[in-house]
């Protein structure tokens, strides 16, 4: 009970509070009315930044899908780069492969890959030593060939043997493929 005499009421504290601020009940009830509106419109206010942030929010969500589409672009086309340049090392990787059977071959004498070679030319009427690389050359040759001759020809792939390569090189002392007999004499593949 003493705590219900020691708690005044409501109405008595306002009032007391409002007669020590010098001010009657309706001027204390406008300035809480208007107190109140300030802080809507400081509330109010709070609500526009935070649209203002989300805007923000959004040109950088939209930027940051700007950075991602040239990245990715960036990614791919290094990808791209990456993809010759791996077939460029493979290539460069082959041909010392070759270089280096040639030059085990080398050591050896020549005249068994010429005799070699000399067969294959006995055997075929018409032999092309040529490069699988060398498509569009092996193509233009073998149509002269099927329409002047209407005669077989043996394609030999010098790639897939050394030996042959070599004794084809020996044979003709020509470095360069590819290199078409017919009946037994090397022709110029440039006039065909």
């Amino acid at each position: 009970m003493g705590l219900k005499n020691s708690i005044p009421e409501n109405k008595k504290t306002t009032s007391s509070t409002t007669q020590k601020l010098g001010a009657t009940p309706e001027v204390a009830s406008s300035s809480l009315a208007e107190e109140n509106s300030n802080t809507l419109l400081k509330n109010s206010d709070e609500l526009e930044g935070a649209s203002a942030v989300n805007t923000d929010d959004s040109e950088i969500e939209f930027d940051y899908r700007k950075i991602e589409e040239r990245k990715n672009a960036f990614e791919a086309e290094m990808e791209a780069e990456n993809a010759i340049h791996r077939a460029d090392m493979e290539k460069i990787r082959r041909n010392r492969e070759l270089l280096d059977e040639e030059n085990s071959i080398r050591m050896n004498p020549s005249e068994p890959r010429i005799v070699e070679v000399e067969g294959i030319i006995q055997e075929n009427q018409n032999v092309l030593f040529t490069r699988r690389d060398a498509e569009e050359d092996n193509l233009s040759i073998s149509s002269s060939l099927l329409m002047n001759i209407n005669n077989e020809f043996k394609t030999v792939f010098v790639e897939d043997d050394a030996v042959i390569r070599l004794g084809a090189q020996e044979l003709t002392n020509k470095d360069e493929f590819p290199l078409l007999f017919i009946d037994e004499i090397l022709k110029d593949t440039s006039e065909l």
